[in-house]
Order: C-alpha cells, then structure tokens, then sequence
C-alpha cells in the first residue's frame, strides 16, 4: 500500500510520493534533510492508520499507511517527536495534473488475426499514470480500452511495446508477479464461498503472512459491509456485490488496481452512489487506480486523468478539464458532449473536394 504524505497550507495542499518520505524516530545523519515534528494524532481506521503531525511552524500534514506496514516500520505513540526526510525535489501541488507521471506502456500494440485479417486492438499506445491516482481509459465499444487493461493486467500478451511498474519494465512478469488487483465487470465472485471467503481467497492465493480474518474485518468495515461476511453473493444486492469484489481486489495489497466497467451492471441510481463510494474508498487507501469505462459522466466525475481511446488509438489524454475544455480533435467534441454541425464542402484548384462535417462552436468557445 501506497503511503501518502499531505500538507494543509493556507495556499494549498501538498502531496510526496512514497519514496520520498521516511520517518525517523531518533535524529537521521547530518546530511539527511529533514524536519522535526510531533504525533499530534493517530487514528485507527480499521486496515488505515492515519497519523497528523505538527511541526513547529504549527503546520500540520497527515500520513496514512497501511497497519502492516505501521506495525513493522513505525507504532508511532502521540505526543512523541519523530524527525520527517523529505526529498527536496519532491513537493508538488495536489492537482494531479502537475505530479510527475509515470509511464505505465510505451508504444504498445496488440493484434488479433481474424477470418477478415488482422484487427488492431491497440495500435502504438503510450500512457502515462500518476502515482496514487484514478485514471480512467474512456471510449466506445471495441475501441482498445478493454484490452490495454488486460494487457496492463497480464491477461494478454503485447504483439509489441513494454509495461512498467515504477518504472521498472514489467512486460514479462506473470500475473501473479505483477501483484494487481483486478475487479471485473462480472465481479467474478464464487458464489459457493461466503464474503468473508470470497474476500480472503486473494491472501490465501498469495500465502500472505497476516492475520487473515482481521483483514477481512478491515475490508468489509472499509467498504461498508459489516455483518455480511456469512451471507453468499446470490444473497446480496448488485451494488454489495461489486463492494465486495473491491474489497477481494484490495486484499492482498495491490500496487495497481485495475476495474472494467465495474459499474455496467448496474441501474442509473445505484451507479452514482457507487462511484462517490469508490472514490472515497480509493482516495483512502491510496492505490494508483485505472478505471475503464464508456460512460462519460463516469469517467469525469471519477478521474483525475481521462485517456480517451477511438479504433485502437489514444486520442487524447489529460485532466477531465482539459478533455472537456480543450478537445484536441473532431472526435473528442463529438464523443465527450454535445456539438453542432452542418455538411460543408471546399474547393481546392477549382475541384469540389468531399463534404464532411464541420463543427460549430459559439463565438467566444473554445
């Protein structure tokens, strides 16, 4: 599990990356930049610990990790003094768009040989992710989404290009080596195992050295299923079933989790509670997310980042806002909202070239 480190500023809000902080409960070496603080708070929030710390300045920033993790690195007391290393380079502002992304494939492609030839899935993507992060791969039906999740997964093999994790190439490892959590589209539950079964069958998978029930109990309280754990999946409702694969995909402790159409099961209604309900659970455990999804509305309103894919290819990538504000091509207007056109034709050396649709946009738009 990601640990995520923020500052509350009047200006703004901070965020450091995993790899740049370290606490330290006695003084680091001299030449280790740092900055003393005290435990003001440490809350227990079942599978979370979250501490706040005060620095002398009476800045606060708060830090969440996981309680494994807490339990072998830190158990901080409140009230002690704890010296925190930050990487100089490494404060940000909180927008994501502006946080260092990561590439996650690099000129990927897929094909697939079919009766009527070759199909090209993916055709030389490349995709970048920021760390702890929702991303959400938009598009319609058949348009490559799907596959580069399953690609990214181990799922399927790339015909060419190379997946990373943390920068490091990942291409070849095997599925049970990337250590992704997956939640599909058809939840994918066994319906002869309880919840609390269903939930532990990735730590039992994984030989996972941790106290099995307890985190189940964290889970389950995490996504607001307590007192579920005996019934079965024919017993729960479609949104309970679809928190409960959430909760199986983030048992094991995934450094990706990948979710396809999560929501297309579901009815209009169930379907936006869910999603504020995802998304707060994501933000809280802080694992880099990619969401894939044809619904608009959903992708916006989850994502900190939409990569918007037409026939095999990416065609534009960026913030919700810009997506919306900055369409970089005829599709994007046409797929991302509602636009007006008409049929035009132009002359060219005195030929008629062929009509095509030419979009109208109100004057003063962008």
């Amino acid at each position: 599990l990601a640990k995520r480190m923020r500052f509350s500023t009047p200006k703004s809000l901070v965020m450091f990356r995993p790899h740049d902080i370290k606490l330290f409960k006695t003084p680091p070496p001299e030449d280790t930049p740092m900055v003393p603080a005290m435990v003001a708070d440490k809350a227990n929030l079942g599978w979370i610990i979250k501490y706040t710390l005060r620095f002398d300045d009476d800045v606060e920033c708060e830090l969440q990790l996981s309680r494994d993790q807490d339990e072998r690195e830190y158990n901080l007391v409140v009230g002690s003094r704890v010296f925190v290393y930050v990487n100089p380079k490494a404060m940000m502002g909180f927008n994501p768009a502006e946080v260092d992304s990561a590439p996650l494939v690099r000129n990927m492609v897929k094909h697939f040989s079919t009766a009527k030839g070759l199909f090209r899935a993916v055709d030389g993507v490349d995709v970048s992710i920021e760390p702890s992060s929702i991303t959400a791969l938009l598009g319609p039906s058949g348009s490559g989404k799907t596959t580069l999740l399953r690609l990214v997964a181990g799922l399927e093999t790339p015909t060419a290009g190379s997946i990373f994790f943390d920068d490091v190439d990942a291409t070849d490892l095997s599925v049970q080596d990337r250590q992704i959590g997956f939640v599909f589209q058809s939840y994918a539950l066994f319906n002869h195992k309880t919840v609390a079964e269903n939930v532990k069958f990735g730590l039992e998978m994984r030989r996972l050295n941790v106290d099995r029930d307890k985190r189940v109990a964290d889970l389950l309280a995490l996504v607001q299923l307590q007192g579920l754990g005996d019934r079965f999946p024919r017993q729960l409702s479609g949104g309970q079933r679809q928190r409960v694969a959430l909760a199986r995909a983030l048992a094991s402790n995934p450094r990706l989790l990948l979710l396809d159409e999560p929501f297309g099961a579901l009815d209009a209604v169930v379907r936006k509670q869910l999603r504020t309900g995802l998304r707060e659970i994501v933000r809280s455990v802080g694992v880099t997310t990619i969401i894939v999804t044809h619904d608009q509305e959903e992708a916006f309103d989850l994502a900190d980042k939409v990569v918007v894919f037409n026939r095999g290819l990416v065609e534009q990538q960026g913030t919700p806002t810009e997506i919306i504000k900055q369409p970089r091509t005829p599709f994007i207007m046409k797929f991302v909202g509602e636009t007006n056109t008409v049929p035009a034709s132009s002359m060219v050396g005195g030929l008629e070239r062929e009509e095509r649709d030419v979009l109208c946009l109100e004057a003063g738009g962008a």
